[in-house]
């Protein structure tokens, strides 16, 4: 075995804590849910919005129903509704009907959580269209004369959210927050994971198709986490920070919150399994959406697809091969007796000492001889690897280069039945993408300061490389920002080189929705898109 021997970054209790719950389950559910769309129009009247039916205790079940540890919930989307009782605006739950007027959703939710044994997380969108906070702004509104008024708004919403229901592991700022909000990240949620923003602890994987690129490890630069909107696509190895890796996928496909339409949407099994073979079998954590309807309950159809993927999960991984199992800090293997058909194998590394694996092959014994079956890097929390079925009687993983020496927490091997492996494996090999690797050209600019519109490639969340393809083979960029819905925002650009940027969209897309880049450039150049 090579050792590097440097020490990986290690993991806080809380980030251990949160990474070793594996699957969390989101909740989406606000005005936007009586209109059918993505983002609150702020179109419905309050006196329309009661979801008289409600009940947390069913959504906690829907959790349960395929594994999930955690709820997640949306007390505040981008339209600026509160499902609490804040006293910081006018448009919320205690303008409604709903309970008289009374109502608040976090304190029912966390009391259901408490009851089924789940933890809590919070996601309180640091813009707000009620306010003219725009989206994707992190808190940013378009009147300069408001943003005093509107950073008192949010810094009351949440000390609210975060003092009042109990502990909360996790915190959402979607899209980051630029608003001064430390002091109370500081008192209130210095024992949280933190999802975006300049206090942000975990990551996001890059695009909303539940699933990071192999490998990703869970560490970075300090100096990437810091900007607030990092993603898997800066995973470092040898990074001097650890920062979890979170993949959010809706259960209806491209749409968060439900709809009569959106239900026919709904992801299969199929589409929910993959999703966790590439999310937690690549050593992160799958974050999958449910969305209550009008009447506040999770659609039966809902239901009953998280019962079928979490009994499918349970048929592929709850009955590992029974064998004699040797369990060392390098090497596992498990010895059958005689032999199986084998197709999958499951490790883990103790990643409270860090991911330390940087090389491993998986072997299969076959007529007294050991083979090669597949080879990988990272382990980290969970690694899955599958391989063609064959029959053996033992399998071993080696670990052929770490950091440091290793230290692997657990190995069991499967034989997955009543499925096309070979299918399986070349959907796990192929490209983590933002469901299209065509490169589009968005047009040819001339010298000077122009705004290209990307709105008719950029259709879905994720991440995008633009290039500026100068005719004369070369020519100077400056000045680059992204421009969502019209609003300029120089944070959601990175330079990759003097040519070339990605572009981070992290806020949904649907009909209306724009997105630009500007820029200043030296002579004409054709501009591309390519999603990452």
């Amino acid at each position: 075995m090579e050792l590097l021997s440097y020490s990986p970054a290690v993991p806080s209790p809380v980030q251990y804590r949160y990474h070793m719950q594996e699957r969390i389950m989101f909740v989406h559910f606000a005005p936007n849910t009586w209109q059918g769309r993505e983002y609150d129009d702020l179109s419905t009247p309050l006196s329309s919005i009661n979801p008289e039916k409600t009940d947390t205790d069913q959504w906690c079940r829907a959790a349960l129903l395929w594994g999930a540890k955690e709820i997640l919930f949306v007390a505040k989307h981008a339209g600026g509704f509160c499902w609490w009782q804040t006293e910081s605006s006018d448009y919320s739950v205690k303008n409604t009907p709903f309970r008289g007027g009374k109502g608040d959703l976090i304190a029912e939710l966390a009391a259901s959580c408490k009851k089924y044994g789940l933890n809590m997380g919070i996601y309180v969108y640091p813009g707000d269209a009620y306010f003219g906070a725009y989206l994707g702004g992190g808190g940013v509104t378009r009147d300069p004369a408001l943003q005093e008024k509107y950073a008192k708004a949010y810094r009351t919403q949440l000390t609210e959210v975060l003092s009042r229901y109990g502990d909360m592991l996790e915190v959402w700022f979607d899209g980051s927050a630029r608003l001064p909000i430390a002091d109370i990240i500081e008192k209130y949620a210095k024992n949280c994971v933190i999802l975006q923003s300049p206090h942000a602890n975990i990551r996001w994987c890059g695009t909303e198709n539940g699933a990071t690129p192999y490998p990703s490890y869970n560490t970075i630069s300090r100096a990437k986490l810091a900007t607030g909107l990092s993603t898997a696509r800066h995973s470092d190895p040898r990074g001097d920070v650890w920062a979890d890796i979170e993949c959010d996928v809706p259960l209806y496909t491209h749409n968060w919150f439900w709809s009569p339409e959106n239900e026919s949407k709904r992801k299969s099994v199929g589409q929910l399994v993959e999703c966790y073979y590439k999310s937690v079998g690549r050593g992160a954590v799958m974050l999958l959406n449910s969305t209550p309807n009008t009447d506040g309950l999770i659609p039966d159809g809902d239901m009953n697809r998280y019962s079928e993927f979490g009994a499918e999960l349970e048929r592929r991984f709850a009955h590992p091969i029974i064998g004699k199992l040797e369990l060392s800090d390098d090497s596992a293997a498990v010895y059958f007796g005689k032999e199986l058909a084998v197709n999958h194998i499951r490790v883990a590394e103790d990643i409270r000492l860090g991911e330390r694996v940087r090389g491993y092959n998986v072997l299969l014994r076959i007529g007294g001889e050991w083979r090669v079956v597949c080879s990988g890097s990272m382990i980290g929390a969970c690694r899955i690897e599958v391989f063609e079925t064959a029959e053996a009687d033992a399998v071993k993983i080696e670990v052929t280069a770490a950091a440091a020496t290793p230290c692997l927490r657990e190995f069991s091997a499967y034989n997955v039945e009543d499925v096309d492996i070979g299918s399986l494996i070349s959907s796990l090999s192929a490209p983590v993408d933002a469901y299209d690797q065509l490169r589009q050209s968005c047009g040819t600019y001339q010298a000077g300061h122009n705004t290209a519109d990307l709105t008719a490639f950029v259709r879905f969340p994720g991440e995008y490389r633009i290039d500026f393809n100068f005719k004369g083979g070369s020519g100077n960029v400056s000045n680059v920002a992204g421009v969502l819905e019209g609003i300029r925002s120089e944070g959601i650009v990175e330079k990759l080189s003097d040519t070339a940027y990605i572009l981070n969209r992290t806020a949904a897309v649907e009909d209306g929705c724009t997105t630009a880049v500007e820029c200043d450039i030296s002579d004409e150049c054709e501009i591309s898109v390519t999603p990452v």
